[in-house]
């Protein structure tokens, strides 16, 4: 039961993740700056050269990277397997450590943070602990 609990609340902040990295993956394609919340530079973090990798946007690569995040929670739920599992956590891993990086560059290299990123960023982190309890 409290496995579930867990799975559950992975998918709930995914789709938190996801809806923002939609609307930043949307306000990029747009040529759009986002609004952000009070005390963020969002603009300056958007548009710093470490918001793309090879010209995709981080954003777009959050959203595919929730995407199937919430796809392989689902299999896992309906699965069950241990190697299945053990990827999941592979996968979350692999996104923590990109999230830790991403905040690292926002706080020391930027010197500024997008309020969205970093939400975006710490999901990825906190999906990752909350994986290992399932």
């Amino acid at each position: 039961m409290l496995k579930n609990k867990f799975i559950y609340l992975i998918a709930f902040l995914s789709i938190i993740a996801l809806i923002i990295s939609i609307y930043l993956t949307f306000e990029h394609y747009n040529k759009r700056l986002p609004s952000c919340l009070i005390g963020t530079k969002c603009d300056i973090v958007l548009t710093s050269k470490y918001s793309e990798i090879y010209g995709f946007p981080m954003a777009l690569i959050g959203l595919i990277y929730f995407s199937l995040y919430l796809l392989l929670i689902f299999l896992l739920k309906m699965i069950k397997s241990k190697i299945f599992k053990n990827f999941l956590i592979l996968y979350s891993l692999l996104g923590s450590i990109v999230g830790l990086v991403l905040i690292y560059l926002q706080i020391f290299i930027i010197k500024n943070i997008c309020s969205y990123c970093f939400i975006v960023d710490s999901i990825a982190i906190i999906n990752f602990f909350l994986t290992l309890k399932i």
